[in-house]
């Protein structure tokens, strides 16, 4: 049984609302995150994974990643909404946040936390269309531009300490690997994304392998220890 809760824009934490930007600070999707929070309070024993592009809610600025800016992203915040309306602090976002995950893991859930994804910027659906030979070519960007934009997310992800959860880290897939201190959109003919940040079924093939290696040895260690 799978249940989903994620829409665009909607990452969730426990006592977190999405907003716009000021002055209209106002929750966004609220109905969803309050049905999220209703549903997994109660949910045990099961797998949960968590992610998303973190960095879109703790960044004031869109990712650049040394050519171009992610134009499909709009700004976003997390904010309090109760007892009164005002952006959360990086410091309350990483304490919120270890709140969340560490609940779910307390409730004897397999928490798979997956690392932001690295952004492409670039529109690659467009590229593909205008560029000729477009297989040919080996589109990358220089990793400091990703690292910049995400180790704030990467320091909060990298303090939770649970023997329930598991790490995931797309970028050591995408990054550093294909090509030296390169994040890689594409290699040798192999697509890896399907827009501006998604990534296209060859892109997920590749998460998924990475998700099910470290789901499955985590789980054999549990089970060693019982």
């Amino acid at each position: 049984k799978i249940n989903r809760f994620i829409e665009g824009n909607c990452f969730y934490i426990k006592n977190l609302y999405v907003s716009n930007v000021e002055p209209n600070l106002k929750p966004w999707c609220k109905d969803l995150h309050d049905q999220t929070e209703a549903t997994l309070k109660n949910v045990k024993n099961s797998i949960i994974f968590y992610g998303g592009i973190l960095p879109n809610y703790i960044e004031e600025e869109q990712f650049f990643n040394g050519y171009v800016v992610n134009k499909r992203r709009s700004s976003k915040l997390l904010i309090y909404n109760e007892p009164s309306t005002r952006v959360a602090r990086y410091s309350e976002i990483k304490t919120e946040l270890s709140k969340t995950i560490n609940e779910f893991a307390d409730n004897n859930n397999i928490v798979v936390i997956i690392y932001p994804i690295p952004e492409a910027a670039w529109d690659v659906e467009k590229i593909i269309k205008i560029v000729p030979n477009f297989k040919s070519v080996n589109l990358h960007y220089d990793y400091k531009y990703f690292y910049s934009r995400s180790k704030k997310a990467f320091t909060i992800y990298d303090e939770l300490e649970h023997k329930n959860i598991v790490k995931v880290v797309p970028s050591d897939l995408l990054c550093n690997n294909y090509i030296k201190e390169k994040c890689s959109i594409n290699f040798n003919g192999s697509l890896f994304y399907k827009d501006y940040d998604h990534l296209n079924s060859l892109g997920n093939e590749i998460l998924v392998d990475q998700i099910v290696d470290n789901l499955t040895y985590r789980l054999k260690n549990l089970e060693n220890k019982n």
